[in-house]
């Protein structure tokens, strides 16, 4: 009996410690709570001290030894200060309300002072004024072969990659276990765009770019985010699945909704273009982004479409740089894969291991402008750029091949170095920005032979201007600086260079390259 009563008290001391971890235990103001008033203490009580020593945040928001997402909706609250309580338990920060209505916080993230991370996120709603709102949405998360438990899921006012300000939650909630079930309380009457995310690497911040997973809803499966109604009752089967942000794939992949979209414009659409968003493509060939450029002999004009797992954009233009009498792409090309294994058979692989890569690309189509002599030719190309590691000199590498053979068309390796120091360009070129994809920030360069009156653009894919970044006058040589898309929305953008010499106005050069930001 003695023996049996030590094995017991032994199994029921382990199932203790296998249950201990690291909660918040209580909040202030409590959960749903009403007439919070303008100028408030919000607290956050956990059951051990935190380790203070960890920073969230940035530097223009404010750091704290716990990830917050939120207070939302943004700007409806202010942080004037926070402090800890002596015993290191209790987190209080004094705020300021700007409306009136709902107000949501998501502690994400906190370490107590033994290195043990918060083991669930909490969600705090209250409201500064006399009543939350009375319904609930729910729904069911759909996380693939992981465990959605602890999905964020909540209401935005506006959609996801919508070019207007925003992009709050004004109601939110955690998904309790690996059901993936939900139920958002608290929901006014209104339109709202339901959201999911989940925080894959654990680190308390939502960043697609690094591997964490979003959702929306979207009922008619066209990869736009919809929106839903609540008008006076309960909404229930607001089901959404996860995607990765980033998740790669061949071109063939994206090919039969591209075509769709296509189709929605004309029905007449021939394949002309196909290329990888990104200026770094997979040596596998796969990337997260595919670009599908489209011409209509009837309608006489283009339908340009980007295709990433989360979203997909849709132009249609006459013009759009490139001739119109390109030959179609055939039905039965290459996948990209096969492309990509074809060219590293052929000096890709080579090149890679002799240089530093800056940029791999794959477009295709019938590029006759490019290699008159093989006019008939649509091929796939594959770009490599690198740095010589000895020089530090840029070298590059261009394969094309037949699109749907493979055969090999054509193979050019050329010099495009910087010019020594001191020695001046010898052209005009504009250089593919790094990083990119970027969030919120990347560098441009560019090179100017003589001096010369220089616009540098920003457009979105619309082609609408979203920001100039040089207007005048420079001198001849590399000039670099840097592009904030902080203010803009998600998506793919178009910078262009214009120059016109000042000894010779009648020369005038142009280039545009892509980038992609993502936040």
């Amino acid at each position: 009996m003695k023996k049996l009563t030590i094995i017991l008290s032994l199994v029921l001391t382990a199932n203790l410690a296998l249950a201990q971890g690291f909660y918040l235990i209580s909040t202030d103001p409590a959960e749903g709570a009403v007439n919070v008033p303008q100028s408030a203490t919000i607290s956050f009580t956990f059951d051990a001290p935190l380790d203070t020593t960890w920073q969230f945040g940035d530097d223009d928001e404010g750091l704290m030894p716990i990830a917050v997402l939120g207070p939302e909706p943004e700007d409806s609250v202010e942080v004037i200060e926070w402090w800890v309580s002596p015993d290191l338990t209790t987190i209080s920060i004094q705020v300021e309300h700007y409306m009136e209505g709902n107000i949501f916080w998501l502690v994400m993230l906190a370490y107590n002072d033994i290195g043990e991370p918060l083991t669930e996120p909490v969600c705090l709603h209250y409201s500064t004024s006399g009543t939350m709102g009375p319904w609930t949405v729910s729904g069911t998360i759909d996380a693939g072969e992981l465990d959605p438990t602890y999905t964020a899921v909540g209401l935005m006012e506006i959609p996801l990659f919508s070019d207007d300000e925003g992009g709050c939650l004004y109601a939110g909630t955690l998904v309790p276990d690996d059901s993936g079930e939900y139920t958002i309380p608290y929901v006014s009457n209104g339109i709202w765009w339901p959201v999911a995310a989940y925080d894959l690497n654990g680190d308390g911040d939502i960043d697609p770019e690094s591997g964490d997973l979003l959702g929306f809803w979207d009922p008619d499966e066209d990869m736009q985010p919809d929106s839903l109604v609540v008008e006076d009752g309960n909404l229930t089967g607001i089901d959404m699945t996860l995607l990765d942000f980033f998740e790669v794939v061949t071109v063939h992949e994206y090919l039969p909704q591209a075509w769709e979209l296509a189709e929605e414009w004309a029905d007449d659409q021939e394949l002309r273009m196909i290329g990888a968003g990104t200026d770094i493509i997979n040596l596998d060939g796969t990337a997260p982004a595919w670009g599908y450029l489209f011409w209509s002999p009837a309608g006489e004009f283009f339908t340009n479409i980007m295709i990433m797992s989360m979203f997909s954009q849709v132009d249609t233009t006459s013009e759009i740089g490139f001739p119109n009498d390109m030959l179609p792409i055939p039905a039965d090309f290459l996948d990209s894969d096969e492309a990509m294994t074809i060219a590293s058979d052929n000096g890709a692989l080579e090149f890679e291991q002799e240089y530093d890569l800056i940029e791999r690309w794959l477009h295709g189509g019938n590029f006759y402008w490019a290699y008159p002599e093989h006019e008939e030719e649509t091929v796939w190309m594959v770009g490599c750029l690198g740095i010589d590691p000895d020089s530090g000199e840029e070298v590059g590498l261009h394969i094309a091949m037949d699109i749907v053979t493979g055969e090999i068309v054509q193979i050019d390796w050329e010099d495009v170095n910087d010019p020594p120091a001191g020695q001046l360009p010898r052209n005009f070129e504009l250089h593919p920005n790094h990083p990119n994809p970027f969030n919120p920030v990347t560098t441009i360069s560019y090179e100017l032979s003589a001096p010369a009156e220089v616009e540098l653009v920003v457009y979105n894919i619309k082609g609408h201007a979203v920001s100039t970044l040089v207007e005048g006058p420079q001198t001849a040589g590399l000039h670099t600086l840097q592009f904030d898309g902080s203010d803009l929305p998600s998506g793919i953008y178009f910078y262009q260079l214009n120059t016109c010499e000042d000894r010779l106005p009648t020369r005038r050069f142009s280039q545009t390259r892509r980038m992609l930001l993502v936040k």
